[in-house]
């Protein structure tokens, strides 16, 4: 396994991973709050938070493997002081 190529990138894609952020907001929204039968209102779907999740841990794993972003940020462009 060591010997696979791709296995050097675990490490940046790990950090991309554990990187990962969802909106609190968001997460808060969709988060189950009622299990009673027949309740009319809206409650969260743990479908959608799945999807919350996976997004972020695509885009941040994507933009890793594109230009390291997590594992050698550019901070050239953070302001003096």
């Amino acid at each position: 396994m060591a010997d696979d190529p791709a296995y050097a990138y675990w490490t940046r894609v790990k950090a991309a991973i554990d990187a990962a952020e969802v909106d609190r907001f968001a997460v808060e929204f969709e988060w189950p709050t009622c299990h009673r039968k027949k309740c009319t209102s809206y409650h969260g779907d743990p479908v959608e938070l799945f999807r919350l999740w996976s997004d972020a841990i695509a885009r941040k794993v994507h933009d890793e493997m594109l230009c390291a972003a997590v594992t050698d940020p550019d901070e050239t462009d953070s302001l003096p002081g």
